[in-house]
């Protein structure tokens, strides 16, 4: 979703607000195979990796089936990080019939227990942890433009 994203175009202010400005800033985007990254390393490796990620995005399958490596992952990046620690997960996958049964948000409640479980100890730690999940989207072949399928 993101590759060649270069710079990021951010509102400042509010919408009923006349000062509403636009900043424009340079983004770094890393993309990682799903497979490569969950399957090929330890999670310290993977904590390595997403230090200093303000977003995390997910496009992936058998999110439900990994979400305890990628929590885990996320909480041991968290002191490895001179950024800011909130971190936004976006899960952008679709459900793994053979895992997850068609369940379109398992995958994201899963990471989301295991986030805040991980943080149950520390009072508002786990209000650092956002995850969110895209549904409802319209499907988008390899070149990007968004296919409409016919009722």
């Amino acid at each position: 979703m993101a590759q060649s994203t270069q710079i990021a175009a951010i509102l400042i202010g509010s919408n009923t607000s006349s000062s509403l400005k636009t900043l424009l800033t340079k983004v770094n985007v890393v993309h990682v195979s799903a497979r490569a990254f969950l399957l090929n390393q330890t999670v310290d490796e993977m904590a390595d990796a997403i230090a200093n990620s303000r977003y995390i995005m997910y496009c992936g399958s058998r999110l439900t089936q990994h979400s305890q490596r990628i929590a885990g992952a996320m909480i041991k990046a968290r002191p490895l990080s001179t950024s800011e620690p909130l971190v936004d997960f976006i899960d952008w996958s679709n459900p793994d019939p053979g895992v997850d049964h068609n369940d379109d948000l398992k995958g994201s409640v899963s990471l989301t227990h295991f986030l805040e479980e991980a943080d149950d100890d520390s009072g508002t730690e786990s209000q650092l942890w956002k995850v969110w999940k895209a549904t409802g989207v319209s499907n988008l072949d390899v070149a990007g433009h968004e296919v409409i399928a016919e009722a």
